[in-house]
């Protein structure tokens, strides 16, 4: 997206470096907060991405279609990818947050809208977890794993609920279903979940357990499984002086040594690392 704002203070976070892993898995590709003054416009004629872009204050006009399409102060404009996407300011100062969305299986009800624009649920808590975001993401801010682990938890959890109008009846079932799966994971993360008992506490076939859980979270369910164990594993290095050998034990995993391995790919750190910093 083009984007031309000589005067304005724009700042962006890219999912796939870094701490942003809970993002990127769920198929968020960029996000941005911006406090905009005096000319910003931006777009694309063809956007390949789904875009949500909420104004925080001031007013921005998506001029894409046929009807101008005005963002108010606490409003979010929803745009489906493979069309244009075309932005100006038109009240400034204006702080804006957006987010670019891949077109994956769990974004696909996306594609099923048109544009438009709706009051956003919660914008004090969206305004805030994105700019922290964002901060976090600076190379001068104070980087935390941890942290960013949680904000971006918590934005999708508000992504989420921004969305929930466009899912059909069906999808928002199956979504409550997946979501007491998880919580059972939690409750026993030491437990030998398998797939098929994946599958079987849902009641789903274990093909058509992926396909639902891909659309829903973006991850299969066997890695859904893992981010749980990894967000607990990092609340107990954080919280207690367990051994990396008890914490290992009580998420599943019957070694350290598979578990600093787990923990590695996911969080980009081993968990001592990721302790002793955790500890500053």
């Amino acid at each position: 997206m083009r984007i031309s704002a000589p005067a304005c203070k724009l700042a962006a976070f890219d999912p796939s470096h870094d701490f942003g892993a809970p993002l990127f898995d769920a198929g968020i590709l960029r996000v941005g907060f911006h406090r905009l003054r005096g000319h910003f416009r931006a777009g694309s004629e063809y956007c390949a991405t789904h875009l949500l872009h909420a104004t925080i204050s001031g007013e921005i006009v998506c001029e894409a279609g046929d009807k101008p399409l005005r963002v108010r102060k606490g409003e979010v404009l929803i745009a489906p990818a493979r069309g244009p996407h075309r932005l100006r300011m038109t009240k400034s100062p204006c702080t804006v947050a957006w987010i670019h969305i891949r077109q994956t299986p769990q974004w696909e009800f996306l594609r099923a809208t048109g544009r438009e624009v709706r009051a956003l649920i919660a914008p004090g808590d969206f305004e805030n977890v994105m700019e922290a975001i964002v901060r976090l993401s600076r190379p001068e801010g104070a980087r935390s794993a941890e942290l960013m682990f949680h904000y971006a938890e918590i934005l999708l959890i508000l992504l989420s609920r921004e969305l929930e109008h466009l899912h059909s009846p069906a999808d928002r079932a199956a979504q409550i279903r997946l979501l007491r799966l998880w919580d059972a994971v939690r409750e026993d993360p030491a437990h030998d979940w398998s797939a098929t008992e994946l599958a079987e506490r849902v009641g789903l076939s274990s093909g058509y357990l992926p396909e639902i859980c891909r659309r829903h979270f973006g991850v299969t369910p066997m890695q859904k499984v893992t981010s749980i164990r990894m967000e607990q594993a990092r609340d107990l290095l954080r919280m207690t002086n367990l051994t990396l050998a008890e914490i290992a034990g009580r998420v599943g995993y019957e070694t350290e040594y598979a578990f600093s391995d787990a923990f590695k790919r996911l969080n980009g750190c081993r968990p001592g690392a990721f302790r002793c910093s955790s500890a500053l």
